[in-house]
């Protein structure tokens, strides 16, 4: 049977896109990296707050036009029950 490997699974966020630093710049001799590390960190977790709600316009307009095409069809049917010969004819057939 084969080994299992053993590696840790990191979590992918919705809402946060990895920037790696990849450059390391240097002060008096040293490195800074890790504080270039830490302000990365920082920033992925400011992104994490952040959510995007720019679907939210779309979905309202979507619910929007079904009420109003189901208001329009609700209009519809009014007028072809009340003003037409229809209405009358399904009335019979019902048995009202």
């Amino acid at each position: 049977m084969a080994k299992k490997k053993n590696t840790s699974k990191k979590h992918k966020f919705k809402y946060v896109e990895s920037s790696p630093i990849s450059s390391v710049v240097e002060t008096d001799g040293e490195s800074t990296s890790a504080m270039a590390t830490h302000a990365s960190r920082a920033a992925v977790q400011i992104q994490a707050g952040v959510r995007d709600f720019s679907y939210v316009g779309r979905d309202v307009r979507r619910i929007g036009l079904m009420a109003s095409g189901l208001v329009a069809v609700e209009l519809l049917f009014y007028y072809l029950l009340v003003y037409t010969s229809v209405g009358p004819s399904i009335y019979r057939a019902i048995g009202f």
